[in-house]
């Protein structure tokens, strides 16, 4: 299909392959915004409906909940709650909180439990929960990338809606239309419609992404101190590009470890 788009800066017209090969190249962004699959991850202890998808610890230093709760830019999202229980302050980092995945399930007598050391094998495997400064430095870079394509979206979009227009003038002036002259009209009303389409998505994308960076201050975990018969609760974020079917998450509390085994749900 032989169409020129107007450019909207008053330079002539260009191809409207680069517009399709820019929307080709893009539409994974747009795919994923959409139907990216959720992985949830639920306690050992989960066996269906009614089952607590919040994995507790008890011990004596301090009470451990764990539950997951969504998968976003490529990483786990936990909201974790520790109640300290000891008679001393202790410091916590999220970046303190290891994890690592397995593609075979952790032995019965390990899981969700409170240990004194952990082995070098373990050491090995392990990876770490991101700190408050590299959440916020993630969730501000997906921010500006998303705002980066809607603004794209947006003017393609315009520069679509100018060339059709301006086609259906000049066919207007047509005593008699072929119906080739009928094919391409539609053509060009349904890449109108896309680019909108497109648009509108990425716009929203971007608003979401705006709204998350406001409030995740109120909703990270931060490093700092609890106090004796204090509690502190928020989110954690763990890197995931990879999954496996169990996941182990270790928390370093009071010379404690605290261990916490998840499968993927439906496994």
């Amino acid at each position: 299909m032989k169409i020129q788009l107007l450019e909207t800066f008053g330079k002539g017209f260009v191809c409207p392959r680069r517009i399709r090969a820019f929307m080709l190249k893009t539409a994974p962004f747009l795919f994923v915004l959409l139907f990216t699959r959720c992985i949830s991850y639920v306690p050992l202890s989960y066996h269906g409906s009614g089952s607590s998808l919040t994995a507790k610890i008890e011990a004596k230093e301090a009470t451990m909940y764990l539950q997951h709760i969504n998968h976003q830019y490529q990483h786990l999202v936990f909201d974790f709650e520790v109640n300290n229980q000891s008679s001393d302050s202790v410091a916590l980092a999220p970046e303190q909180i290891s994890y690592y995945f397995s593609a075979t399930r952790f032995s019965k007598k390990e899981f969700n439990q409170v240990e004194d050391g952990v082995s070098t094998l373990r050491l090995n495997k392990s990876r770490f929960a991101r700190s408050t400064t590299e959440v916020h430095e993630l969730f501000q870079r997906k921010e500006r990338s998303r705002a980066t394509v809607g603004a794209i979206f947006t003017l393609i979009s315009v520069g679509l809606i100018i060339y059709d227009e301006t086609k259906d003038n000049s066919e207007s002036r047509k005593r008699y239309l072929s119906e080739k002259d009928v094919r391409q009209a539609a053509t060009r009303d349904a890449i109108v419609t896309a680019g909108l389409l497109a648009a509108d998505i990425a716009n929203k994308s971007t608003e979401q992404a705006q709204t998350e960076s406001y409030y995740l201050p109120f909703e990270i975990f931060r490093e700092g101190k609890i106090e004796p018969n204090a509690k502190k609760r928020g989110k954690i974020f763990l890197p995931a590009e990879e999954t496996l079917t169990y996941l182990r998450i270790i928390v370093p509390f009071a010379n404690k470890q605290f261990v916490f085994d998840f499968k993927q749900k439906g496994s």
